[in-house]
């Protein structure tokens, strides 16, 4: 899956690789770019093999970074022990965690480790989980002049992760989403809306 996600003024170029496409020591999967990018992830664990084989592939990701393939790398979807298998043979700390969160749906215990141990949180799905027409949402919204949609944001924000997004399939309304979902620094939630009911 390629993303480009627009931070500030520069693009910047993420990739997962599914775990089939690494599965030994080296960057094979990594040669299927045609350029290095920003940011190389595994797409999730492995179902079969556990830690073991997650070693390995992460072991190929570290020779991509190495040999200029990606600035950084990372995974997707880790949790709690198998970041922490993962870390006893890593000479690379992930950068990135991409994993699904929403103001309705969070992993509060593998955010919490990931930014103990330096390891950027990425939400997904941040949309999909975003009650749109629940009332404290919309009523949290209203106080701040914002839509429901800006305020399913900057909570991501204020947890202190990183966010991906998409700009929905409708092309007509694409433009106008991505202005307003970069339009989340002139406001912040207070304590009460950050901890309101459904978060």
């Amino acid at each position: 899956m390629l993303c480009r996600l627009p931070i500030g003024l520069e693009v910047v170029v993420e990739v997962k690789l599914h775990p089939d496409a690494v599965s030994t020591p080296g960057p094979q999967g990594a040669q299927l770019l045609h350029e290095p990018v920003d940011l190389l992830l595994l797409h999730g664990p492995c179902l079969i093999g556990g830690a073991k084989a997650n070693s390995v592939l992460w072991q190929g990701l570290e020779k991509a970074k190495e040999q200029g393939m990606a600035k950084a790398i990372g995974v997707s979807n880790y949790k709690v022990s198998q970041l922490q298998d993962l870390l006893k043979d890593a000479t690379t700390v992930p950068a990135i965690n991409q994993c699904e969160m929403s103001l309705q749906s969070h992993d509060d215990e593998t955010i919490d480790f990931c930014q103990k141990n330096k390891i950027t949180y990425e939400a997904y799905h941040v949309m999909k989980g975003c009650p749109m027409s629940d009332a404290t949402v919309t009523s949290i919204a209203t106080a701040h002049s914002v839509s429901a949609a800006q305020v399913c944001i900057r909570y991501i924000m204020q947890r202190g992760c990183v966010l991906a997004t998409g700009t929905g399939q409708d092309a007509t309304k694409a433009a106008a989403y991505a202005k307003a979902d970069l339009d989340v620094y002139g406001f912040a939630l207070t304590d009460d809306a950050m901890t309101a009911p459904g978060k």
